[in-house]
This record gives structure tokens, C-alpha cells and sequence, in this order.
């Protein structure tokens, strides 16, 4: 019988090894995914800011004008051109993409394009159940708070891009967001902004193609 030569041994354990040391390994990486935009900035001469169609009135604030003093601002950051507000009359039986309706508005000549849309802000007081459970070193006199109150609010931007002299819509998409308070004194006015400020990174993303971090894994041996 051939005996076993020690050399055999000694390859496999250097064979075992290398298996070892070829194993993968996973590392998390942010990177910037671009999106492919809607609008070119190049392809136009001037953004006019028109009210949105309110589904219904907002008692606390002017909605409009904080929607148009917020994007006359956040726009400057993607267009160079003249962005102006102006306004228009809604009487309640147009549609918002009735392109017959824009042309009569006369809001600007070829080359400018239009943003408005429509837009739905509610608010409201909601109550949770919390836990009945003691905590551990809770006494045995303390009162139990079985009901937790937050404040609710709702943001929805039915957001349309038409070209102001036709009346064509070339973009329209609807953002939504919603935020919860524990402060049951916290403003609408506030709390609609901290919604706008939740909703334009998708809104902007979607109209210019802004980039997006996202986290992808990279195998290393």
C-alpha cells in the first residue's frame, strides 16, 4: 500500500487557507444617483409662479402666498432667468389643465412655462392609547397616562408645469407628506413649512433632475 506523503498535507491546508482568505466581505457605500429632469433650464426664458386651487380655504395663513414666497426663493437655486408671481382667478368650474384657460390667462409669451396646480392642507388632533404597563420603577401612586394627544397635519401638491402661451402641461405629479406633533400648540404656518421643506428634495428632483443619495454595498475580498 502507498503510504502518505506529508507534502499532500501540507497542500491542503495551504488550499484550505486560500478558500479562507477568498471570502467576500460587505461594505456600505452613500452614492449619488442622478435622475433624468424634466425640465432644462436652457429650454426656457422665465417661471411664473401661478396660485394654486385650494380644495379647501386655509383659515390660519395665506397658503399662496407662502407657497409663492417659498419657491420664488427655492427656484433661484435652479434657474438664473426672472421667476415673478402672478395671479389668477379661479372661479371654480375650470379645470386646472383646461389649456384654453392658461392661453386666455395670458401669463407670458412663448418660452415661459408656468407652476401651480392644486393644493390640500388639513389639520387635526389625534389620540393614541399608550401602554398600561408599570414601568419598573414606577410608584405605585402615579398617575397612569393612558392617552397620548398629537397634532396632525397634511400637506398635498397636485404640482403642474404648463408652457404659459399654449397652455401644454409638461409636468404633473402629486407630493404628499404628513407630520405629527406632540406640541398641540404648534402653528399651522410652521408646521405647512416643515411639510414644504419634506416635499421639495422629490418635488425638485422629479422637475431637474436633482441627485439623490443612496446607500448601495460593495464586495470586497
Amino acid at each position: 500500500m502507498r503510504k502518505n506523503s506529508p507534502w499532500g498535507f501540507v497542500a491542503l491546508a495551504a488550499l484550505a487557507a486560500a478558500g479562507c482568505t477568498s471570502e467576500m466581505t460587505a461594505q456600505k457605500v452613500r452614492i449619488e444617483i442622478p435622475a433624468i429632469p424634466t425640465l432644462k433650464t436652457g429650454d426656457f426664458a422665465e417661471i411664473v409662479l401661478a396660485p394654486f386651487r385650494l380644495e379647501k380655504e386655509v383659515k390660519d395663513f395665506d397658503l399662496n402666498q407662502d407657497l409663492a414666497d417659498y419657491f420664488q426663493d427655492q427656484l433661484k437655486t435652479k434657474f438664473k432667468g426672472p421667476i415673478s408671481v402672478k395671479t389668477v382667478a379661479w372661479t371654480g368650474t375650470e379645470a386646472a389643465t383646461d389649456a384654453a384657460f392658461w392661453k386666455k390667462a395670458a401669463l407670458g409669451p412663448a418660452g415661459t412655462i408656468v407652476l401651480t396646480g392644486k393644493a390640500a392642507f388639513a389639520q387635526e388632533s389625534r389620540k393614541a392609547l399608550l401602554s398600561t404597563e408599570k414601568r419598573k420603577f414606577e410608584g405605585p401612586f402615579e398617575p397612569e397616562k393612558k392617552w397620548a394627544e398629537r397634532r396632525n397635519f397634511d400637506l398635498k401638491l397636485d404640482v403642474l408645469v404648463l408652457k404659459a402661451d399654449t397652455g401644454e402641461v409638461v409636468f404633473q405629479n402629486t407630493f404628499q407628506d404628513t407630520l405629527n406633533y406632540e406640541n398641540m400648540r404648534q402653528t399651522p404656518a410652521f408646521a405647512f413649512h416643515d411639510l414644504l421643506l419634506r416635499i421639495k428634495p422629490r418635488l425638485f428632483r422629479a422637475l431637474f433632475g436633482a441627485e439623490k443619495t443612496q446607500e448601495r454595498f460593495l464586495l470586497l475580498k
